[in-house]
């Protein structure tokens, strides 16, 4: 395993396993970021710069890397995506996507809501539920290998209480999500350990329609 010391703004030195350390500098907006092994040894001989989005990697031949954040996840395996279509949602009728959670992990990441009609969309955290649902595909976003996340995503699951609300929008004409026919959530949400959230997007255009919800999202050891 590959250990990372990583110096933050205010010349402190933390020592600090690697995703913890990811973690450190995008949160203590750290400048520098030196990868090196159990032994102390640099790995690669190479220093890397990040603003918690995109890196800058100098190896010790000159020559530099420029790596996105994201890109570096899905090779790494720790970038994963679910998605699930619901057909024929009647007027008034409410596409339900049940996010668990692990103990042992955060979730970091967007949704995505398609429709073909307008909807209002609400996004829970901790609501009351009886049944989880039905289990949906998570994937890793790098195919080349089988990572399995911690989160569980479900759909349609059974709720007596949505719980508190963290964000609402619009898809359609206007509103929040202006884009019809599909918009991202504004906010990129870290979700806690051990917790559960919803989202409920409700079909309001007078007819039958067709709604799709993604997840993308990374995980990290929760601290």
């Amino acid at each position: 395993m590959r250990e990372v010391v990583t110096r933050d703004s205010d010349g402190a030195t933390i020592d600090l396993p690697q995703e913890e350390a990811e973690h450190a500098d995008t949160t203590a907006n750290a400048k520098r970021t030196v990868l090196v092994n159990t032994s102390g040894t640099a790995t690669g001989d190479k220093v890397k710069i990040t603003d918690g989005t995109t890196d800058l990697i100098i190896w010790d031949d000159g020559s530099i890397v420029n790596i996105r954040d994201i890109h570096r996840r899905i090779i790494n395996s720790k970038e994963f995506f679910v998605s699930q279509r619901f057909t024929t949602v009647a007027d008034d009728g409410t596409a339900m996507f049940h996010i668990k959670v692990d103990s042992t992990k955060s979730a970091h990441g967007h949704i995505s809501i398609e429709a073909d009609g307008k909807c209002h969309v609400d996004f829970y955290e901790n609501p009351t539920t009886s049944a989880d649902g039905t289990a949906l595909n998570e994937l890793c976003m790098n195919r080349e290998t089988d990572a399995t996340p911690t989160v569980a995503v479900f759909h349609t699951p059974t709720k007596s209480v949505n719980g508190t609300l963290l964000e609402y929008g619009i898809l359609g004409s206007a509103g929040k999500f202006t884009l019809a026919g599909g918009a991202q959530t504004q906010a990129y949400w870290l979700l806690k350990p051990n917790e559960q959230y919803l989202v409920l997007v409700t079909n309001k255009s007078g007819a039958d329609v067709d709604i799709v919800i993604d997840y993308t999202w990374h995980e990290h050891t929760a601290v």
